[in-house]
């Protein structure tokens, strides 16, 4: 009994912990805004778009062969339909939508001493899901994802903002090279208000981005 409940309490604590893990999303703070100051904004993402496949269960040996066969397949038919389609094109997508909703408060400039803000693209292209042996179960989705962190400098680089974003356009079940460019074109506003819907939660009233 008394092993039993010791391993109950060790449990509740291995998953508190795990909970503690995940950062919280982070507006902001108001105050930033009583003096407004230059911002600097840097996107990192990845050059090459990814294909993300996902069925139910542990994919295991299956899961590999699905990536050496069908999904081999699929990616190469996601590069080919979106040739010419690299991550400086997304890069810019996000940082024009981006600057749009901060230059209501701060200004966006290329050099600063005081606040940066960088978004780092973890995965940007096709999303198709799967069953454990590769058999597609729903229609494409472009995706698009990534973090924003928000620094102060001056105050050695302390973080004063914080979001992980993502997005899913529809793609349908067989894509077109427009309609894959149409959906980054969504995918890179729809980012870009999601971050910046929580980044600027404080700010003033009667203001929009």
């Amino acid at each position: 009994m008394t092993r039993n409940w010791s391993l109950s309490v060790l449990c509740i604590v291995a998953v508190a912990l795990l909970a503690g893990c995940a950062t919280p999303p982070k507006p902001i703070p108001t105050t930033y805004y009583q003096n407004p100051q230059p911002m600097k904004l840097t996107i990192d993402c990845p050059r090459e778009p990814q294909l993300v496949q996902r069925g139910g269960g542990g994919l295991g040996l299956i899961g590999g062969l699905v990536e050496m066969g069908v999904g081999a397949g699929r990616k190469s038919e996601m590069q080919k339909r979106m040739e010419g389609v690299k991550g400086d094109a997304v890069t810019e997508l996000v940082r024009q939508k981006m600057t749009e909703k901060i230059e209501p408060y701060f200004e966006v400039s290329e050099v600063s001493k005081n606040l940066t803000t960088e978004v780092k693209i973890t995965q940007w292209g096709w999303f198709v899901p799967i069953t454990e042996l590769g058999i597609k179960t729903g229609s494409y989705q472009f995706t698009l994802n990534g973090m924003v962190n928000v620094y102060d400098l001056a105050k050695n680089r302390q973080q004063v903002g914080y979001v992980v974003a993502t997005t899913q356009q529809p793609l349908g079940n067989d894509p077109t090279p427009q309609q894959t460019q149409e959906a980054l074109l969504k995918a890179a506003e729809d980012f870009s208000d999601k971050a910046m819907a929580v980044i600027l939660q404080n700010k003033p009233a009667g203001k929009k981005p």
